[in-house]
């Protein structure tokens, strides 16, 4: 039984695609990935599965991951009813999946990686004011907001603008969504969304806020 959040992190750097692929419980491909011809986007999709396989193995799983029709969100697939949603994410050489009791979205970026001109598009004006006092590179919002469209469940279906993070909590930073509850697939009582530095790694983790309240287990695979 899945208590609280779980995250996996795999840097896969010089790792091989077969090795990778070797790692995972189901070699399930969906035809978009069996298109992607790229090397880098075929170890991070393995990379991902992977991490997946070392959250699941324990419960005794063996679901393939299927893609949400409508939104696009990953889901495990038929089998054993099993409350517990999932997340996965990649950057540049390391890919990661998170499994908790609750809805949640995980996102992962490198920390040197220049986000400017992109987060100028995810921030309404509220946001762009509180969150310049805090000092942080840009790429920390980007990683956020991020991983609260993914706990969503909505990814880019009404923009980065339509959710908006309060900057000017702490630990956890609390999420305001300016989305009819009707129109996402997930609600929270609460949803706020936690930054953890991970050596040149930085994760986002979003989800019900009191699954949040401590930092979350991060497993390295």
């Amino acid at each position: 039984m899945i208590l609280k959040p779980n995250l996996a992190l795999l840097e896969y750097g010089q790792r091989g695609e077969a090795e990778l692929y070797a790692m995972c419980r189901t070699q399930d491909l969906t035809r978009r990935f069996k298109s992607t011809t790229h090397p880098e986007r075929r170890q991070s999709y393995f990379g991902a599965r992977a991490a997946l396989a070392t959250l699941v193995g324990p419960l005794g799983l063996e679901e393939p991951v299927l893609n949400n029709e409508v939104f696009g969100f990953p889901t495990l697939g038929s089998g054993p009813t099993l409350p517990a949603y999932i997340s996965l994410a990649h950057t540049q050489g390391a890919a990661m999946a998170a499994m908790a009791p609750t809805p949640i979205g995980v996102d992962i970026e490198l920390k040197n990686r220049d986000a400017s001109k992109t987060v100028r598009r995810i921030f309404n004006s509220e946001e762009a004011e509180s969150f310049a006092r805090l000092g942080l590179a840009p790429v920390y919002a980007w990683v956020a907001k991020e991983a609260v469209s993914k706990a969503l469940g909505l990814g880019m279906k009404f923009g980065m603008a339509a959710f908006c993070v309060d900057w000017n909590s702490e630990g956890v930073f609390t999420v305001r969504v300016d989305v009819p509850h009707h129109q996402a697939p997930f609600s929270f009582s609460s949803l706020g969304v936690r930054l953890v530095e991970r050596g040149a790694y930085l994760i986002g983790v979003a989800g019900e806020m009191e699954q949040l309240a401590s930092e979350p287990t991060i497993f390295d695979v």
